[in-house]
């Protein structure tokens, strides 16, 4: 049940936004209840908006811990991270000296406090940081029974999560991965071979969303796989072993990716409950969608509400054309959508922020930076590294080049981390798609000048984004309350001269000729135009464009087929 005191305190934040310096300072009283064991044992869910100081508010609280002004004796703080160069600026920001932390994370003991410094002996440190992978991989049945967490051989008594909390552990194994493991095992693990197939079978036979349960009877022998063919740790037919062990005799669910392997997934383990009382600071809980779901199927959540910010001053541009990882693989089409890109970063010389997904052996940054005048001023940020880094927030120009999506198996991951009832699938992934639209969207394009909040409101921005998405609007209001909406129509290129009469000549060519490559010397002599003039002419980015719309490529010495 929600206080109403703290009602009445985001209430009044939300009208008086100056009240306080940083969002997580509203809480300041409930982290002091949790030290003093007077708050119930919840998730207590915390929505701050991306840039509103949810990390400077828990390191002034950190401070004011240490100097005696909060919380009681042996009582010790633990914050839970999702990324390494996190824990730094913690440090930095908290003024901690070397006795006041510990840093608990996966890798050399000495090495870890020659990077990050901080206290050897973890059990005497008033607060620990460590990761959400490492609590992951090694936490038990009870988080009591996690005693190398511990201040003073107790159980720490504020316990933060920053940024994103999911309560379950999915595992995922590909049909290419499982077809590795015969080879390996024939001969001496025969009765294993025989069940890998068995399941290799079963999977190529199965539909989408189909449910297949790993026997338990193959466990014993898969342990002495492990330990008898000499797999060093990385070797991906060792990790396959031990995610059939993890998820032996449990319901796995059949994943048929477009454009990828078949695989299994299922969930193979879970946090604690005793985890709680939990103060999870998400910037991305108001749109996710994520802890309804988790309150829903019985997870103790209490969610805070929101404190409002307006993002009047940031104008979205929709430019309704795929450039999603799929489309960016064709050649001809990323060629269009680059141009279209380069076209709108040509019109000023701000800095720029580009937001794209990476192809394996497509360096889209230099094809971009190809395109653009003083290419020195253009950040880039790939989809899977958009979060929280502050590196971008003078940037006043971002261009996102198709929305994050994942593969099927990705939404179904997100569903059984959620401890998700099986019963509500396909609403659930329903949600989960519109949710992660949202908080990726926000998480990314926040990294830009929107962060800069004065006075309730946003930084100062202009956001194109260009993706196929026809709900972009709905998804635009809800991530973004306030900000102005409108949708850019393709830009059209009106060649004239000489220029239109070298793109006739070239679609005048046959396919197959263009296919192997047509020579500029064989056009411009054809056409009679003067060889200095002809490179002019072409290297024109408006010519450039209209010729990729037609499927060529203007390369160095010759017109291609893309």
């Amino acid at each position: 049940m929600l206080s109403s005191d703290y009602c009445k305190t985001i209430s009044k934040l939300r009208i008086e936004r100056t009240l306080y310096e940083f969002s997580s300072e509203p809480f300041f009283g409930l982290f002091d209840a949790a030290m003093n064991g007077m708050i119930p044992h919840r998730f207590h869910v915390i929505s701050s908006e991306p840039g509103s100081g949810k990390s400077k508010g828990i390191q002034k609280y950190l401070r004011e811990y240490l100097d005696g002004g909060r919380g009681g004796v042996d009582t010790g703080i633990i914050i839970f991270l999702t990324r390494l160069d996190e824990i730094k600026s913690y440090i930095k920001g908290a003024r901690l000296l070397r006795d006041d932390y510990a840093v608990l994370i996966s890798g050399d003991r000495r090495g870890i406090l020659k990077e990050y410094g901080g206290s050897s002996n973890p059990n005497e440190a008033p607060i620990l940081f460590t990761t959400a992978q490492r609590f992951e991989a090694r936490c038990g049945s009870s988080f009591e029974d996690s005693t190398d967490l511990f201040y003073r051989s107790k159980p720490r008594a504020l316990r933060i999560w920053d940024e994103e909390f999911t309560p379950a552990k999915p595992s995922t194994i590909t049909l290419d991965r499982i077809k590795e493991l015969p080879a390996l095992l024939r001969g001496s693990f025969n009765d294993l071979v025989l069940e890998v197939e068995k399941l290799e079978a079963s999977m190529n036979a199965a539909v989408a969303g189909d449910e297949i349960v790993i026997p338990i009877a193959m466990v014993p022998d898969a342990v002495r796989a492990m330990a008898d063919t000499g797999l060093g740790p990385k070797d991906s037919r060792r990790k396959t072993l031990g995610a059939l062990i993890e998820l032996a005799g449990k319901p796995t669910r059949v994943m048929v990716p477009r454009g990828s392997s078949r695989s299994i997934i299922g969930e193979v383990s879970r946090f604690p409950l005793d985890l709680a009382p939990l103060f999870i600071l998400d910037a991305s809980a108001r749109v996710s969608g994520a802890y309804e779901i988790m309150e829903r199927d019985g997870l103790p959540v209490t969610r805070y509400p929101a404190v409002g910010l307006s993002y009047r001053p940031a104008t979205f541009h929709h430019l309704l054309t795929g450039a999603g990882k799929m489309t960016m693989k064709n050649k001809g089409k990323r060629k269009v959508v680059l141009h279209e890109a380069a076209e709108i970063i040509n019109r000023d010389k701000d800095r720029w922020l580009i937001i794209y997904s990476r192809n394996d052996g497509i360096d889209l940054e230099k094809e971009l930076k190809d395109l653009c005048f003083d290419p020195s001023r253009l950040e880039f940020v790939y989809w899977g590294n958009h979060r929280a880094s502050n590196d971008y927030r003078d940037c006043k120009k971002v261009i996102v080049l198709g929305l994050m999506r994942y593969p099927e198996d990705g939404y179904e991951g997100k569903r059984l981390s959620y401890r998700a009832n099986p019963k509500m699938r396909g609403v659930d992934i329903d949600n989960i798609r519109v949710g992660e639209i949202r908080s990726t969207m926000l998480q990314a394009i926040t990294r830009s000048n929107i962060r800069n909040h004065d006075a309730g409101s946003c930084g100062a921005c202009e956001v194109f984004l260009v993706d196929s998405c026809k709900d972009l609007r709905d998804h635009i209001k809800a991530a973004f309350p306030e900000a102005g909406y409108n949708e850019l129509p393709p830009s059209v290129v009106k060649l004239g001269g000489r220029q239109q009469d070298i793109l006739d000549h070239v679609a005048s060519l046959p396919a197959i000729d263009l296919r192997r490559g047509i020579a500029r010397k064989a056009i411009y002599d054809a056409l009679g135009i003067e060889r200095g003039n002809f490179g002019k002419l072409v290297r024109c980015p408006k010519f450039q464009k209209a010729a990729a719309e037609l499927g060529v490529a203007v390369e160095r010495s010759k017109f291609v087929l893309l």
